[in-house]
């Protein structure tokens, strides 16, 4: 009669698997700890990308700040007589100016601060956004047309399409609603170049230059011979998702918003490992007993605490997947409520490894408890 096989279970498994409601804090605490602390950093994040959100859609491949600048927004003046030497390239397609213009917008007696950004009517030009449907372009053809955010709508003060608000006191008309656009500080208002100059555009300023390469592939050698051919010219070529990213490291570095995210995100990791270790020691404390009776059996010491990093590492996998979920529903809510939060991956990975190796710790921290431990009385 052959013998049946039957798939082995490691003990710790085992453990895990009837005594669940034991580690069930140890895995809520590690999975809300972490969803804590990578919340605080989309957030900080998703607060990033409403900054550069007229980059990101834009049909460029390529952005001329000056020389000195490490952000899109510290760019100053680039002259117009530097624009030349950007058509010559034989894989540029097009090249516009990026203006941008501060305003005051007024509806009754609501007061709002916004940036206007102007934007071409010529489907090819670099400075289009990419999310704006064409109808609504072809909207902005009227004089004093103007695009705003829907998220935007309420704190502008206007109700339906056709509402007409004024700034820097000249009379403008929303045209549409667009999405994907709502600003954290005061709202993003998009009109045509002609439009733009009469609200306060000034083309003298040439803040940013955009560039669209022939192919999107060839970016990268177009940017390194635009500036190999800038003979000292007081401006800087970057690709276009290089510029975000330096304008994001800057912002983390150099702003108060990236120190405050950054400290309350620590403070998470350090409760987090506070909360996670005294549940966890308490789970592992709770059956010091059976792993006792074990070692008065005769089972080394190695093997012991093979178990217990095991069921360490367990809690610490299934606490991950808690935060993993947990991320994708405030995603969803913040969606809903139209809160800007992104997820970069490097952070995303760095919490999964923070809360597994303080898992870890925390299950060989409270396996001490059993070698200074007399297993004769924990079987008392």
């Amino acid at each position: 009669m052959s013998k049946q096989s039957f798939p082995k279970v490691s003990i710790a498994r085992r453990t895990l698997i009837y005594d669940w409601r034991r580690y069930a804090a140890a895995v809520a605490a590690l999975g809300l700890s972490g969803l804590l602390m990578l919340a605080q950093i989309g957030l900080l994040f998703g607060q990033f990308a409403t900054f550069t959100v007229t980059l990101r859609q834009s049909n460029a491949d390529l952005i001329v700040t000056s020389g000195d600048s490490l952000s899109f927004d510290a760019s100053v003046d680039i002259p117009e007589r530097y624009v030349g030497r950007f058509w010559v390239d034989p894989a540029v397609q097009g090249v516009d100016r990026q203006g941008q213009f501060g305003g005051d917008w007024r509806k009754g007696s609501r007061r709002v601060p916004v940036l206007g950004i102007p934007l071409s009517l010529d489907p090819a030009s670099p400075v289009r956004m990419q999310s704006i449907p064409q109808n609504l372009m072809a909207a902005l053809s009227e004089p004093g047309a103007v695009l705003i955010d829907e998220a935007d709508a309420r704190k502008l003060g206007i109700n339906r399409i056709g509402d007409t608000a004024e700034i820097n006191r000249q009379r403008v008309r929303v045209v549409g609603f667009i999405s994907g656009f709502r600003s954290s500080w005061g709202a993003f208002v998009f009109a045509s170049q002609a439009t733009a100059r009469l609200l306060g555009d000034d083309d003298r300023s040439n803040p940013l230059y955009l560039i669209q390469v022939k192919d999107p592939r060839e970016a990268e050698a177009t940017r390194d011979r635009l500036n190999a051919n800038a003979l000292g010219a007081p401006y800087r070529v970057w690709e276009k998702h290089d510029l975000i990213k330096s304008s994001e490291m800057v912002w983390l570095i150099d702003s108060g918003a990236g120190a405050s995210f950054g400290f309350s995100a620590f403070v998470a990791f350090l409760v987090g490992i506070g909360v996670t270790s005294q549940t966890l020691r308490g789970a592992v404390l709770a059956q010091l007993k059976e792993l006792a009776s074990l070692r008065a059996l005769g089972v080394p010491a190695s093997k012991l605490r093979a178990i217990v990093v095991e069921q360490a590492i367990w809690v610490g996998l299934v606490g991950i997947a808690v935060m993993l979920v947990g991320a994708g529903l405030v995603q969803i809510l913040a969606g809903v409520f139209k809160v800007a939060i992104a997820y970069p991956w490097p952070a995303s990975v760095t919490c999964c490894l923070f809360l597994l190796i303080v898992a870890l710790l925390s299950g060989v921290h409270a396996v001490r408890a059993l070698y200074r431990s007399n297993p004769t009385e924990l079987l008392l």
